[in-house]
């Protein structure tokens, strides 16, 4: 995992359940550590933010507590619709980036399997506090950004080649009177 834990990431899930579900088994550190467990085995690797809104989807539809598969299958769903979402796509492209740099930096990934860093210079750190969207909010702002540069810069060729017409017709104008 990055920062936070599995562990983390499961206590957090199974907070957030009981209150929501306030008759829910109060949890405890063997339910926290079965939960992480079973996390962990299901190999996705998503934000913090993604596991907490996918205790509220499940909450939405369902009136008894989830079980982990059902967070997974929440946490897909959750995904789906962040892919949807231009600010939480940034969000999500930035995590898993970060992710992919950290695993390579680790030796789980040959190198160069990782995107380059942002075009700023500016490491992508994973966020340690959940709720924030520092990260995708910058990535967002670098490609906007990096999309005006490209206008501008077009907007300059496009005056440039008109301006060099004009002249060119001015002067074939001139030699023909």
């Amino acid at each position: 995992m990055s920062q936070l834990t599995w562990t983390d990431i499961a206590a957090t899930i199974l907070a957030d359940m009981r209150g929501m579900y306030p008759n829910a088994r109060k949890p405890d550190p063997a339910i926290t550590q079965a939960w992480a467990t079973a996390l962990a085995r299901s190999r996705r690797t998503y934000p913090a933010a993604v596991w907490r809104e996918a205790v509220t989807v499940w909450a939405v539809s369902h009136s008894e507590p989830p079980t982990p598969h059902d967070i997974i299958v929440s946490a897909g769903q959750v995904i789906d619709g962040w892919q949807s979402d231009p600010r939480r796509s940034a969000e999500l492209e930035t995590f898993r980036n970060a992710n992919l740099r950290a695993r390579e930096a680790r030796g789980e990934l040959p190198v160069g399997t990782a995107p380059e860093s942002p075009s700023d210079g500016q490491p992508v750190a994973i966020e340690e506090a959940m709720g924030k969207h520092a990260v995708g909010r910058k990535a967002w702002e670098n490609l906007r950004a990096e999309l005006r540069r490209r206008r501008e810069a077009e907007a300059a060729a496009e005056k440039a080649a008109r301006l060099d017409a004009e002249r060119a017709a001015m002067g074939t104008a001139e030699g023909a009177a």
